[in-house]
């Protein structure tokens, strides 16, 4: 088995620099967090497929926490490295250009970061529900931004084990 090779330290403090559209750059362990506004997002991701080799889609997902966004992680087949994409999204008018034609399969996880949290994606082929009910209003993972916190739930108490008692 090889073992796994993360980009040197050189090459990591200075790939943000390198790369379009990246407003910050950290690693974070072995993995590379890139900072990027969504209009740079797809040439960000076709320099890093094209360039340095990140080749596979590894997850493409919608976050609410504390403030809405896209999280893209990449995979670089040949490196044995991640780098994760985080890109902020305006929460008023969530929008974003498509990666599928980069990575057919991210049109599936776009369409339930729509589907979910009410992100588009411009340029996706076929954006439309996907664990949803076509009729189902609104989107059930994105917070209300004045929203107060969840309460808190009591403990549960724990039921008594039962002991045999002799007769």
């Amino acid at each position: 088995m090889s073992e796994a090779r993360a980009l040197p330290a050189p090459e990591a403090q200075t790939i943000g620099s390198r790369l379009p559209a990246v407003e910050k750059a950290e690693r974070q362990g072995r993995e590379l967090i890139l900072r990027c506004p969504p209009q740079g997002l797809r040439e960000l991701c076709a320099a890093l497929r094209d360039e340095h080799g990140f080749d596979y889609l590894a997850d493409l997902a919608g976050a609410d926490c504390p403030d809405l966004r896209i999280v893209i992680r990449l995979y670089s087949t040949a490196r044995k490295d991640y780098v994760r994409i985080s890109v902020p999204l305006d929460r008023q008018d969530p929008v974003a250009p498509t990666v599928s034609s980069l990575w057919p399969a991210a049109g599936w996880q776009e369409r339930e970061a729509f589907d979910l949290f009410g992100i588009r994606f411009e340029g996706h082929p076929d954006l439309r529900r996907i664990l949803l009910p076509e009729d189902w209003e609104g989107h059930p993972l994105l917070r209300e931004p004045n929203a107060p916190a969840p309460a808190e739930r009591p403990p549960r108490a724990r039921p008594q084990a039962q002991t045999e008692t002799s007769a």
